[in-house]
């Protein structure tokens, strides 16, 4: 992406003030997507790469329906790894006890199917998209521990994960590495069952209400948490707990030794959530999330 576009892209993010009303659900393929109450034209993107003023116009979307998601972030030139190129991503850099952290939101701009023949504004073709009307836009949320942050003319180029790869072997069975590991001759590496170990070192009192969002996940070789609110300054708002919960599994192997203070707001946390069973236009499964804000 040109300099100039990121430039523009930014200073449009750094001048928005408004506040946008949006509901959060889970589809059948546990992806998390927002959705408002009237349509919107999604434009056509080639799958090799976003084009500048493609990525523009998917900003201004963002920010007339969905401004909580991306406000305080900046657009990463190019997003990592390079293989999502059918995503926008946002990023901004965070700081807490002297180590750092980047806030990650990846907005998928490809089709994800389902729009009727009266919602397709320009027919998709050979490796672009079609454009569509929708009401609903994908995204995944990410805090990410760093060891390095790369600049370029004030902006955020790349990021160096803090990977944590012992820490990943350690909590996970013989059995599940085997699982984890066969599917690298096909495909990318699942972590699902080392996520829902690590997820549940917070449930303190009760389990997680449902496996089809998990908090903590491994991405980029290290643990992120997941913020699923469309809420990007709502999820750093959990990064000293995030923080205290992703050092006592480094030191200690799991979070049974956790401070008092986080552990109540962790059971909170978990407690927030309700996931309410819908239909999609389809008649699919979907889950609207119903949360309580505790910061």
């Amino acid at each position: 992406m040109n300099f100039s576009t990121v430039r523009r892209i930014n200073d449009k993010i750094s001048e928005w003030d408004v506040f946008g009303e949006f509901q959060v659900f889970i589809d059948t393929f546990h992806h998390p997507y927002l959705k408002v109450c009237q349509s919107f034209q999604m434009p056509s993107i080639t799958l090799s790469g976003i084009l500048d003023n493609k990525a523009e116009a998917l900003t201004e979307v963002l920010l007339k329906y969905f401004p909580q998601l991306i406000t305080g972030q900046q657009i990463l030139p190019e997003p990592r790894p390079g293989k999502d190129s059918h995503q926008l991503q946002f990023i901004k850099e965070v700081t807490f006890e002297n180590e750092k952290y980047v806030s990650l939101i990846k907005v998928n701009a490809s089709y994800m199917g389902g729009a009727r023949n009266e919602e397709v504004l320009i027919a998709g073709k050979q490796g672009v998209t079609p454009s569509i009307l929708t009401d609903r836009v994908y995204f995944n949320s990410r805090l990410i521990p760093v060891s390095a942050i790369q600049m370029n003319d004030g902006f955020i180029t790349n990021f160096i994960a803090k990977q944590v790869k012992d820490a990943i072997f350690y909590v996970s069975s013989r059995d599940t590495m085997r699982d984890v590991w066969s599917t690298v001759l096909f495909d990318e590496v699942d972590f699902t069952q080392v996520n829902k170990m690590f997820t549940s070192f917070l449930a303190f009192v009760n389990p997680w209400p449902t496996a089809h969002f998990l908090p903590l996940i491994v991405d980029y070789l290290t643990i992120c948490f997941v913020g699923i609110t469309g809420d990007s300054k709502e999820t750093l708002s959990i990064l000293p707990y995030f923080h205290g919960a992703f050092h006592m599994i480094l030191e200690k192997g799991d979070c049974s030794a956790i401070s008092d203070p986080d552990k109540n707001f962790w059971i909170q946390y978990f407690h927030s959530f309700q996931f309410e069973r819908v239909a999609s236009k389809s008649g699919n499964p979907h889950w609207q999330l119903k949360y309580e804000k505790l910061i």
